[in-house]
């Protein structure tokens, strides 16, 4: 028999998913965790302490909306960190950057998430470069989902990666569900932008957290899940049994996230 996901993890560790939704989306699957009291308990009975989790009416109905559903419906549970779905301020639906990131700033928001593709926007510095400006001078780091889903879908903004990376340096940029199809390009992303880092939740490369670390450093990978939309027994288990050391698996299952969140900083300080 196969021990459970929370048995076959260092006792040492503590698991932090990088990648993980709150509420309901139009592709929720039956029996998936929707609230937060479900969401904590999925998590737990994964080995996994804390999770960074965005609001699936903020990118399904409107970012002002679900972001502020998400810290409503995640108060009073310590262990889920919320992140904001942003958007370009140009056409009045958003609030410019300097509010929105006096309003992050004042509520403790310590990561932002775009959605290029599900938005309809470009992910190009003329159109988000005072947003990103503003995210850099902070650090709060950003997680950019193209709304890849398949191995062989083109959808990645390699181009605008390369941009946005190189034009701020400062900023954290966390490509979200890199896979099997995306090796040959985000390498060479990788190579050229120390910035740039990338969450586990669907690579399926054989050996490739693995290689990641081994090229790049473990510093630079991110474990996530994809809660509530996949299950987090395929990533659980691809980190658990990489053959990494102890010390590179601590980073890549939690210690990474908190240094980019500013977890660990606030630990000490306590």
């Amino acid at each position: 028999m196969m021990p459970k996901n929370a048995e076959i993890q260092s006792s040492s560790t503590e698991w932090h998913d990088a990648e993980c939704r709150l509420g309901v989306s139009k592709l929720h699957k039956p029996g998936a965790p929707s609230t937060a009291g479900e969401l904590v308990a999925e998590l737990a009975s994964n080995g996994i302490a804390r999770a960074l989790v965005y609001h699936a009416d903020a990118v399904g109905y409107d970012p002002v909306e679900g972001n502020q559903r998400l810290l409503d419906e995640i108060a009073g549970y310590p262990a889920l960190e919320p992140c904001w779905v942003l958007l370009p301020h140009h056409t009045g639906e958003f609030p410019p950057p300097d509010v929105v990131l006096a309003q992050m700033l004042d509520k403790r928001v310590r990561a932002a998430r775009v959605f290029p593709r599900a938005f309809r926007f470009t992910f190009r510095l003329w159109n988000l470069g005072e947003l990103f400006s503003g995210l850099a001078d902070h650090r709060i780091p950003l997680w950019v989902d193209f709304g890849h889903d398949g191995w062989s879908e083109e959808f990645i903004d390699y181009e605008g990666l390369h941009e946005v990376c190189g034009a701020f340096p400062r900023l954290p940029v966390v490509l979200v569900r890199p896979n099997i199809g995306t090796d040959r390009r985000v390498y060479a992303l990788m190579a050229k932008h120390l910035n740039l880092y990338v969450e586990t939740s669907y690579y399926t490369v054989h050996r490739g957290i693995e290689l990641l670390c081994e090229t790049f450093g473990p510093e630079r990978v991110l474990f996530g899940t994809g809660l509530p939309h996949r299950a987090a027994g395929p990533a659980v288990t691809a980190l658990a049994y990489s053959l990494i050391d102890d010390k590179a698996r601590t980073l890549v299952a939690g210690g990474n996230l908190k240094r980019l969140l500013h977890l660990a900083e606030e630990t000490c300080s306590v």
